[in-house]
């Protein structure tokens, strides 16, 4: 999994956010923008919902669910924004039927970055 972390103001921490989340670990508003930027992009995002590592903002769930992970966490008093794509087979699938989640996990990365390194310094030392 490749991460693409940044410092940015552009995204604040909502209050009470973090109860929905672990504490300390911020992101909605982050995952909103990422919604609209991928929906700009042609992706049907479907939700976004709370974690306890962050926000997941689902494009898809069938035939395979892949979606964005987006997390905000203080390191160094400094708030630090990082994104991830992932895809997921499902656990009750038909073992005969091939389900290729490759391709569609390699375009949703490759569009995550050019989107993330267009807007902001992706920092490959955090």
């Amino acid at each position: 999994m490749k991460r693409y972390c940044f410092k940015t103001d552009k995204f604040k921490t909502i209050k009470d956010e973090d109860e929905n989340t672990n504490p300390g670990v911020y992101g909605l508003e982050l995952s909103k923008w990422i919604e609209k930027e991928l929906k700009i992009l042609g992706y049907a995002v479907e939700e976004i919902i709370s974690e306890d590592w962050g926000w997941c903002v689902i494009c898809k769930y069938k035939p395979f669910l892949l979606w964005v992970g987006c997390q905000g966490e203080y390191i160094n008093e400094q708030l630090v924004w990082c994104c991830f794509a992932e895809a997921e087979k499902p656990i009750f699938r038909n073992p005969f039927k091939k389900l290729d989640i490759q391709e569609s996990l390699e375009k949703l990365n490759k569009d995550l970055f050019q989107l993330l390194n267009k807007n902001f310094y992706l920092d490959e030392q955090i």
